[in-house]
């Protein structure tokens, strides 16, 4: 094998230049070489080809028959061999690995941003960009390197990593319960204002849950053990095309997007069922919104993490990742049983 054909780029560049015009001198000094240390050079290269670059029995030295022949190709060496110095320095200056990740609005809250910020301080090569509710569909098209989505997804371009679940309680502000009353049991939801937040790719919450029994919002009963089975395993993930059936006529439904549903439910204006009980921390820490029909709950989120394979061959990506795993179902789980011990619900409802 032809010994120190590619080792230097400034030799290359040295009869690249000269074929253009340029001495010997002046393409050495073009390169940043000293004359004695670029004939050198050119000598080595020489020794690994078994071809002479050069014809020196000429004054001034000008490039053999061989080396024209060769100038394409010598052409191709030179600007591939730019084109990658020029890549490696724009990654040397690139002060920051990028990386975007989306969360789904109930899932960002205060403890979780300060573990973002824990992870920023630790990794100072990172940019970290959290946003939210980005989809799958995002992460396909590379909007955001990685994102956390409360449905079910498979798709052969996609990775998929479940996250556990993530429980929540009905919320509704003290001023709405003082005027409109206190429901205990969902049969109480009659002439009660529900709360409902669309969002992508899951359906609007239309069953209650707590242990093994099942409450429908459409017909305003509770399920059998047949239909209980039926419902715990049906999908509440639905395509957000999916038709959506009206309650009973003494049952009103509002429904709007999560941040809207959220000051709906703090305003007074009815029952929410789709609030992330981590995203509302301070509103129940000052009893601004507080748990209703004694456990009872819409279908826990199953939460997943997303990623493209290929994105997992990059090292802070599969860092982040590997991390993110560990970190969210722990986090996610203490902040709900949280609530439910501070109200007194019984957790085993979930």
């Amino acid at each position: 094998m032809k010994q120190h054909i590619f080792s230097s780029h400034h030799v290359w560049k040295m009869i690249e230049l000269m074929s253009r015009g340029l001495s010997l001198t002046a393409a050495a000094q073009n390169a940043g070489m000293e004359l004695p240390a670029a004939s050198k050079a050119i000598s080595r290269l020489e020794q690994g080809l078994g071809l002479p670059l050069v014809d020196r029995t000429v004054r001034p030295m000008r490039l053999s028959a061989q080396s024209l022949q060769l100038l394409p190709k010598i052409r191709d060496v030179v600007a591939a061999q730019e084109g990658f110095l020029t890549a490696v320095g724009s990654l040397g200056n690139e002060k920051h690995a990028l990386l975007r990740f989306s969360l789904s609005h109930g899932s960002l809250n205060s403890k979780k941003m300060q573990a973002f910020n824990n992870y920023q301080a630790a990794h100072p090569d990172l940019q970290l960009e959290v946003v939210v509710d980005k989809d799958h569909l995002a992460v396909l098209r590379d909007e955001v390197q990685a994102a956390a989505v409360s449905y079910p997804v498979k798709h052969p371009e996609l990775a998929v990593f479940p996250l556990g679940v993530c429980a929540n309680l009905p919320l509704a502000s003290p001023k709405y319960l003082a005027r409109c009353g206190v429901p205990h049991e969902p049969e109480d939801l009659r002439g009660h204002t529900l709360l409902l937040a669309r969002r992508n790719h899951i359906a609007l919450c239309d069953k209650l849950f707590r242990a093994n029994e099942v409450f429908c919002l459409k017909s305003m009963r509770r399920l059998n053990a047949e239909d209980s089975e039926n419902a715990s395993n049906s999908s509440l993930n639905a395509e957000a095309g999916e038709a959506e059936s009206a309650c009973p006529a003494d049952v009103k439904r509002v429904v709007a997007s999560y941040h809207p549903t959220l000051l709906a439910a703090v305003q007074g204006y009815g029952i929410c069922f789709d609030l992330a009980l981590g995203s509302v921390r301070e509103l129940l820490l000052e009893h601004k919104l507080v748990p209703v029909l004694n456990g009872w709950h819409r279908q826990p989120w199953r939460k997943s993490l997303i990623v493209k394979p290929k994105n997992l061959e990059k090292p802070w990506i599969k860092e982040f990742v590997d991390w993110y795993l560990q970190f969210d179902p722990a986090c996610s789980k203490a902040e709900w049983t949280h609530w439910y011990e501070y109200f007194g619900v019984d957790a085993a409802c979930i």
